[in-house]
């Protein structure tokens, strides 16, 4: 028993490396002046933080992972600013790939001014 946990924990340490180059992760970020309005988060498959400040700026950022690299760097995000307010929204690409699982996400942190509805 003991050889069979030796040569299992030599496989693990071998296919750690591996594993570990088809995960995918970057950085997303946006600035945008705030110029009243509503703010509003259109987000899916990840968390989402809103914190407040005392500023004019709305301030996002974010972390994509994929299991897949082609798939995270299709992961974005569109922030448009108007008179009528901010709007942050996580663009995903269409998927359709069978017989493979992937896994993907954005996890996101948003700052937004005090006085700002969300």
């Amino acid at each position: 028993m003991l050889r069979i946990s030796k040569w299992a924990a030599a496989g693990l340490l071998l296919a750690a490396p591996a594993l570990a180059n088809e995960r995918y992760e970057n950085n997303l970020h946006a600035n945008v002046n705030y110029n009243g309005g509503r703010v509003t988060i259109d987000h899916r498959f990840g968390r989402v933080e809103v914190r407040t400040t005392r500023g004019d700026q709305v301030t996002v950022r974010g972390t994509v992972r994929a299991s897949d690299e082609e798939i995270g760097r299709q992961i974005h995000l569109a922030v448009s600013n108007s008179d009528n307010g901010v709007s942050i929204h996580t663009i995903y690409p269409s998927i359709h790939i069978h017989g493979r699982e992937i896994s993907y996400s954005a996890d996101l942190e948003v700052s937004i001014p005090e006085r700002a509805p969300l």
